[in-house]
């Protein structure tokens, strides 16, 4: 009996994300590319903003809005501002552990 290694398995999967269920193995499913890609970028901007808001609230007293919430790979980008739009902080949020950093 093989031991199977599932994290391999998805490694491998993640690299090469081929659709089983077509005939010709080379040929890619437009529906694969875009979850592999969604399972790579590991959070939503929505997600982020939870996430931010939560880390935020935890050092300032007061709500403070984001600015400018950006995609930037691995990271979040966005500013955290006050009443008067002025730049407080900048911060990125690590999508794959959820850790905010505040720059």
């Amino acid at each position: 009996m093989a031991i199977v290694n599932p994290k391999k398995q998805i490694m491998k999967f993640l690299s090469d994300p081929r659709d089983p269920a077509c005939g010709d193995p080379h040929e890619r499913s437009e529906e694969v590319p875009g979850k592999v890609q969604q399972i790579r970028d590991g959070m939503s901007a929505g997600t982020a903003a939870l996430i931010i808001h939560d880390a935020v609230s935890e050092k300032y007293a007061g709500n403070y809005p984001v600015a400018d919430l950006a995609n930037r790979g691995r990271y979040y980008a966005a500013r955290l501002i006050d009443k008067e739009g002025n730049t407080i902080e900048r911060l990125l949020v690590d999508k794959q552990t959820g850790e905010v950093r505040f720059v």
